[in-house]
């Protein structure tokens, strides 16, 4: 029996609403535009390839990381009948859908930096890769932050399996530079919020995401609040694919079958300040593009 197997794909289901609750509506939420274009690595067919990822030293945000401490999952995702064009697409519009594959394999890697195919498995059930690793289907290779499956994408890469090729490994190399992103975060409608509460968000009206793709509030699983001290929109859509690494504060939650979040809830989250920025995210960990799927600028008053 084949190891490959559909990847999950979570699932949430809407709450009950709450009263005194701040609406997020479509005119609130940023627009974004990019472009992803994966780095393939032409290799033999049929054959035990090695790969390495120990010059691994940015991600696809170009942000840094080390491979042996954050470096946790390597998984491989069999596409027979898309192009390498066409999963770039998808992954861009972030439409990939379960349908389109037939096969996962994964290794978590124990802090080491190197590993065959045929280490890679699907619950225990290794690749067989004279059968399964060939020029008829397309690869996606991901390296991850944790091991949960479908989280923390840091680097992918295709695997392009060509008759002809002899070569037998693959030295993945840095992720910067794969993504082509652009967010607009100045011409959304902000939100007045009360410095003093209630700040009980409601976002079940919401109908499309930063792209203008219809969104589906089931992929909704991340709640991230953000802090910028003296900072403007315009500076944060400069630096907008670091808005996490430049807060001066951020508060974040996980999110499960729910369309609402009361801000109170938030771990040493106390209140607002009439200064700075502030930002307002929905997020989906499961989703190929890593962008928010709804963000907001909050304006905190009396």
């Amino acid at each position: 029996m084949s190891p490959f197997r559909f990847a999950a794909i979570a699932l949430a289901v809407p709450l009950a609403g709450c009263d005194k609750v701040i609406v997020l509506e479509d005119g609130n939420n940023y627009t974004y535009s990019g472009d992803v274009t994966i780095p393939a690595y032409l290799t033999a067919p049929a054959t035990d390839v090695e790969l390495c990822w120990d010059q691994v030293l940015n991600d696809i945000q170009c942000h840094e990381l080390e491979p042996t401490e954050d470096i946790n999952l390597v998984s491989l995702i069999r596409f027979p009948h898309l192009t390498e064009e066409d999963v770039e697409y998808k992954v861009s519009n972030d439409s990939l859908q379960q349908v389109d594959q037939d096969g996962y394999v994964e290794l978590e890697t124990m802090g080491g930096t190197c590993a065959n195919l045929s280490e890679l498995s699907f619950f225990g059930t290794p690749i067989d890769v004279p059968n399964e690793y060939n020029a008829d289907s397309t690869y996606l290779l991901t390296v991850s932050t944790g091991t949960t499956t479908g989280l923390g994408t840091r680097v992918m890469a295709f695997l392009t399996p060509t008759e002809g090729e002899e070569g037998t490994s693959v030295g993945l190399e840095s992720g910067c530079g794969v993504l082509d992103f652009e967010g607009d975060i100045e011409s959304l409608t902000s939100i007045p919020v009360k410095l003093d509460g209630p700040w009980v968000f409601d976002w079940s009206a919401l109908t499309t995401n930063g792209l203008g793709n219809t969104l589906n509030l089931a992929n909704v699983d991340g709640l991230l609040l953000g802090y910028y001290a003296g900072a403007s929109t315009q500076d944060l859509q400069e630096q907008f694919l670091d808005l996490e690494l430049i807060a001066d504060k951020t508060w974040s939650t996980t999110l499960s079958g729910t369309t609402g979040f009361d801000l109170a809830e938030l771990s040493d989250f106390t209140g607002f300040t009439a200064d700075g920025t502030w930002i307002l995210g929905l997020t989906c960990s499961t989703c190929a593009n890593p962008a928010p799927l709804f963000l907001t600028v909050l304006e905190p008053s009396e």
